[in-house]
């Protein structure tokens, strides 16, 4: 007879009776054979299918689970699933009348189910000289430990901000920095690509530092009563800032820090954002022998412990 197998999604096939076919089946994967004689009405009393070792011997019902055999109108039908991998060769044989007739050679590997990468979701701020030089590692976690084929393939989805290449060990991931923005890589196992997995790796910009332009003089006199404007610049320009974060105080010696616009000397008010900074005005109420106007950047977020800070002096 021939011997025809059918295992899932196209993998049917018939083996012709000189050849062995080789087939790769999953554990958990329910198979179906199912062999017929030739003719189809052809006198026999006994017709089975079977699987076993290349010796002849059964697995233990432990390791496949054989389901219900079915004899009729010269075909042999039975179901099977292999709950580990085994630890000899396994054929599909088919038997008639206690005589082998066909055989096919199965191949039973671990599929992965699950594909983790570690960490799922990265954020970096990076100062302008770092962007281009900067790598990190990305660990991926593919179960289970025993799979028969662990490969993924990697899809970055903009490689002008990432890319990635497989660690000399094979044991990992390491990303290199390229730009500012986000990217997306998605990792696909090559056994099984059903199962996948993303890292988000968000690239921001650091602000480096404040500048303070004074449209007047640098020092002024706080007598006049009138409000001169102080521009204060974000550096890098490109930089990924909050302009909530940039804020100016009044600091004097005697009465410390006071918040803007509090002390009876100086009056220091916002005017507002504009691309790459914030703008104040700062005006002097009544005499005092010393004033400085701190402006500040509140880089707590983007990893530095200290405020980013330049100060303007008036008397």
């Amino acid at each position: 007879p021939n011997v025809e197998y059918r295992g899932g999604l196209n993998m049917d096939f018939r083996a012709a009776h000189d050849e062995t076919d080789i087939r790769d089946i999953a554990v958990g994967q329910e198979v179906t054979a199912v062999a017929q004689v030739n003719p189809a009405d052809a006198d026999y009393e006994s017709f089975i299918l079977e699987v076993v070792d290349p010796d002849g011997i059964p697995f233990d019902e432990k390791m496949v689970e054989i389901g219900e055999t079915v004899v009729q109108d010269g075909t042999c039908e039975f179901t099977f699933t292999f709950t580990s991998v085994p630890d000899r060769d396994v054929i599909l044989k088919a038997v008639v009348d206690g005589q082998w007739q066909d055989r096919v050679l199965l191949n039973v590997i671990q599929s992965v189910t699950s594909v983790t990468p570690v960490p799922e979701k990265i954020t970096l701020w990076l100062t302008e000289d770092e962007i281009g030089q900067y790598t990190g590692t990305i660990n991926v976690t593919v179960l289970p430990e025993d799979a028969t084929n662990k490969e993924l393939e990697v899809e970055i989805s903009d490689e002008n901000i990432v890319s990635v290449e497989l660690k000399e060990d094979g044991e990992g991931y390491i990303y290199t920095i390229h730009d500012k923005g986000t990217a997306t890589l998605t990792f696909t196992s090559v056994d099984n690509p059903s199962e996948s997995a993303e890292c988000v790796i968000t690239v921001k910009k650091k602000v480096e530092s404040i500048e303070l332009e004074m449209e007047e003089e640098e020092q002024v006199l706080f007598n006049d009563g009138m409000f001169h404007t102080a521009n204060v610049y974000i550096y890098p320009a490109d930089a990924d800032y909050d302009v909530d974060k940039l804020t100016a105080y009044v600091d004097n010696e005697a009465q410390g820090d006071i918040e803007l616009g509090d002390w009876q000397f100086v009056t220091v008010e916002d005017y507002g954002a504009f691309d790459g900074g914030k703008r104040y005005g700062i005006a002097g109420r009544a005499l005092c022998d010393y004033a400085q106007v701190i402006f500040s950047y509140d880089a707590t977020e983007q990893g530095d412990e200290m405020p980013i800070e330049p100060w303007w002096n008036g008397r």
